[in-house]
């Protein structure tokens, strides 16, 4: 007499629950892995995964008929993901809606569609619960489990940092190069390395060749990684007098590595892979290469020096193909320093040598202006600066110099008329050189500037949480300025904003927008403030609706409209913007 209970699980009951489990994981993984790298599709995962694995997760409660199964199953899958570091969110939560999903399949004695779809997105919901973590975390603690986070953390422990009196901030640079290319594509870095990588630098040499981040870097690329060579990490320091400059490279890139006698050293091997080849030659070669080849060829690299530099002066010296440029003077003293080996260079630091005081005040004044209202002294220095500037121009219409010097000083810093005539002066083959791409982007970008001229619609949110349109007719004239609580100094205006307010009142509408990706940001900056202008928050920030057609380039950022929502001046001056105000207001 046979006495089994065929309401329990039996030997072939468990082998379809093992099969589909590893169905169900293996396929959830090929989803992740392909989408994971995409930021913009990468909250999808849970939703594609659900969708792609319908078809066979229905075949699987097909073939369910006694209680425990799908517990089983989604029990298995949250215990892996939990072990795997991912959280114990999908356990908790798939164990939960498994067992409800089982009860739905029991009372409809597995036998339903419409009972097993409902159970499946019941499970669904549970097993992609994992992203429940993120929710419920702040951006503190998402930034903790980054590298960011732990470099962060390396730093605080040592009281190393940017020493702004009240505290010592560590900022924390970062990037990477392409290196899926070599060795194996699964391998990943984990924050935990971060930590390390800041345990094991010292003060002595670093090792170069093949090592650290020269693991990953390849050479030669060209026609492909079957005839790249590997590449690697190198070092180079000097010392002239007191200064010190030293350069860290981890060379990944497409073409080859040249000697100090101007011969390929390393780079591309030719098709046997006996000897090099020269990849220029190899792409002069081709008439018209099918791809863009340049991608994922990251070249990492930096100086590092004892000497106290102002970023103006070092970041503009120019070099090209060919010049072999000198350096000579004291790193304390970045407007004294003189280069040798370019007349373009030359020239430049010529204007910095002969121009030495008027800079280092200036340079000076607006370091203090950076944390806070522009000093009158600054706006009067840049007004002389800004003289000079336009002196040296009409004297050198021909030189690429006279582009720098108005990127360096006069664009951004002057009204737009006081930039064209400028702009205007210039030869036409000063300004389709190298030097004056940002004299072009200017130009474009002020194209863009007068095709808008009326305000766009602007639906904002409040600090009580409510939305708010923007209306101009409120008033006869309206008074925007963009600012982030997110990104140090862009309050700067708020004396500004408060002379505005108390002077006109309601004659002009005062309304300051916060750009900041987390409004939660934003409430905490300006809970303690006495402000009594309007605040309100464009969720999204740049890309927010409105906001995006305003090509807003940096913060803070002032905006002036009539009573009819018509844009009269932006991106000008406090003092610039009040003429403006004035005008509208003033009959």
């Amino acid at each position: 007499m046979n006495t089994k209970d065929k309401s329990k699980l039996n030997g072939k009951d468990l082998i379809s629950i093992g099969i589909f489990t590893a169905v169900y994981f293996i396929l959830n993984l090929l989803i992740a892995a392909a989408m994971g790298f995409i930021p913009l599709v990468n909250m999808m995962i849970p939703f594609a995964s659900s969708l792609v694995l319908g078809i066979p997760m229905m075949l699987y409660f097909s073939k369910i008929k006694k209680f425990g199964m799908v517990l089983i199953t989604y029990i298995i899958y949250g215990a892996i993901l939990t072990l795997a570091g991912v959280g114990i969110y999908s356990l908790i939560a798939g164990t939960l809606c498994a067992l409800i999903a089982e009860f739905i399949l029991k009372a409809k004695r597995y036998a339903s569609i419409s009972a097993a779809i409902l159970s499946y997105a019941v499970c669904s919901v549970g097993a992609n619960a994992n992203v429940l973590g993120f929710a419920f975390m702040t951006e503190a603690q998402l930034a903790e489990k980054t590298a960011y986070g732990f470099v962060r953390k390396y730093l605080e422990e040592r009281d190393i940092g940017f020493d702004v009196g009240v505290t010592k901030v560590p900022l924390v640079s970062q990037s990477c190069l392409f290196d899926l290319g070599v060795g194996s594509k699964e391998v990943r870095p984990t924050a935990e390395m971060a930590y390390q990588a800041c345990e094991n630098a010292g003060r002595s040499a670093p090792a170069e060749g093949n090592v650290g981040a020269g693991t990953g870097c390849s050479i030669g690329k060209y026609r492909g990684m079957g005839r790249a060579m590997k590449s690697g990490f190198g070092t180079y320091a000097l010392q002239t007098g007191p200064l010190k400059v030293g350069a860290l490279v981890a060379v990944n890139a497409l073409g080859d590595v040249y000697g100090p006698d101007g011969r390929p050293a390393a780079g591309l091997l030719n098709e046997k892979r006996t000897s090099l080849s020269c990849t220029l030659e190899e792409m002069f070669a081709d008439i018209a290469p099918a791809e863009n080849l340049f991608a994922g060829n990251t070249t990492l690299g930096v100086v590092v020096t004892n000497g106290k530099f102002d970023k103006t002066p070092l970041t503009k010296i120019y070099v090209q193909n060919g010049d072999r440029i000198e350096l000579s003077g004291d790193g304390q003293d970045p407007f004294g320093l003189r280069v040798k080996g370019s007349s373009l260079n030359k020239d430049l630091f010529k204007f910095n040598q002969e121009n030495k005081e008027l800079l280092q005040s200036w340079s000076a004044e607006r370091n203090i202006s950076a944390s806070g209202m522009r000093t009158r002294r600054y706006e009067q220095l840049s007004k002389e600066l800004q003289g000079v500037v336009a002196k040296y121009v009409g004297e050198h219409k021909d030189s690429p110099v006279s582009a720098i010097l108005l990127d360096d000083y006069v664009l951004g810093r002057a009204s737009d008329a006081f930039c064209d005539s400028l702009i205007g002066l210039l030869d036409d083959r000063v300004l389709s050189a190298p030097p004056a791409a940002a004299l072009e982007m200017y130009r474009q970008f002020e194209t863009i500037q007068k095709s808008d001229t009326v305000l766009p619609y602007l639906s904002l949110t409040t600090v009580a949480d409510t939305t708010e349109l923007l209306n101009p007719r409120e008033a006869q004239a309206t008074l925007l300025c963009f600012w982030a609580a997110e990104t140090p100094g862009t309050q700067r205006y708020s004396g500004f904003l408060r002379e505005i307010t108390e002077r006109y009142d309601s004659l002009v509408q005062v309304v300051e927008i916060s750009l900041d990706r987390d409004s939660a940001v934003w409430k905490e900056r300006i809970e303690a403030d006495s402000a009594v202008w309007a605040r309100r928050w464009a969720k999204g920030g740049y890309l927010y609706p409105g906001v995006k057609e305003l090509h807003i380039q940096s913060i803070p950022y002032l905006l002036v409209a009539d009573s009819l929502g018509r844009i009269v001046a932006r991106g000008l001056s406090p003092d610039s913007s009040r003429v403006y105000i004035e005008r509208l207001v003033t009959p």
